[in-house]
């Protein structure tokens, strides 16, 4: 397959470049920073920003000559957002967020549709969030519910030639933890049935099974990859935020 992973340097997203890597995949990886990482062609764009959008499709066309599979994974990175309650909250906030990932990831797609063959499988990432919501990370909570629509929307609008599924995550153990205390994670590990948090590498397994052909008769669908959140309380389950 050749495949175009946007946000790359992420966990999840440098995860599934070494993955594609590893199975024989050609790929551009893009992000802000650029993802330096041998047999991967890197490009660095701003997914809200439409015109680097277009340059980098354009450098894709250039060293691909077309697209098999999308993957879309940029996303708002400022864990401020996190740290605010309801009532901190400001009506930008919810903007901010929406803005990078929803319409980022819109922006992408309607960038890469020209480049991709019949039978192309398109991945975007939401969260648990979306399905439970959630009294802390409010904005992110509402834009991966967007996220979820957005995916149901384009598998209706680009059938049966493209393939769109939308996996959406627990708490995976990416850079977003940092800010967290023992007890805060201690927590958060207690709301699954699994009593953990998920590794970038088994987000990315996801995220490729539905990319590759191995789903060729999965299309509109949400994969929740939770370890059980979304069914608990885990047996450590506890309310602090």
């Amino acid at each position: 397959m050749d495949v175009l992973v946007t946000g790359a340097s992420g966990g999840i997203g440098t995860a599934l470049v070494e993955k594609l890597v590893r199975e024989g995949h050609r790929v551009v990886a893009m992000s802000r920073g650029g993802l330096e990482m041998e047999g991967v062609i890197s490009v660095r764009a701003d997914v809200t920003r439409e015109e680097e959008v277009s340059r980098a499709m354009g450098e894709v066309m250039r060293t691909l000559g077309g697209l098999d599979a999308v993957a879309c994974l940029a996303g708002h990175g400022d864990p401020n957002i996190w740290r605010k309650g309801l009532e901190e909250l400001a009506p930008i906030d919810l903007l901010d967020v929406f803005r990078v990932d929803v319409v980022g990831t819109f922006t992408i797609v309607k960038h890469a549709l020209g480049l991709m063959r019949p039978g192309s499988s398109i991945v975007l990432v939401s969260s648990s969030a979306a399905l439970m919501g959630d009294t802390w990370g409010v904005p992110y909570a509402i834009a991966k519910g967007g996220i979820i629509s957005l995916g149901m929307s384009l598998a209706k609008a680009l059938a049966p030639k493209i393939r769109v599924n939308v996996v959406a995550f627990g708490p995976i153990l990416t850079r977003w933890v940092g800010w967290m205390g023992e007890g805060e994670l201690a927590c958060i590990r207690g709301r699954t049935l699994l009593g953990r948090l998920g590794d970038p590498e088994e987000a990315a397994e996801a995220i490729y099974f539905l990319l590759s052909p191995r789903s060729s008769y999965i299309t509109g669908h949400v994969l929740v990859v939770d370890g059980g959140e979304t069914i608990g309380p885990g047996p450590g389950w506890c309310t602090q935020a």
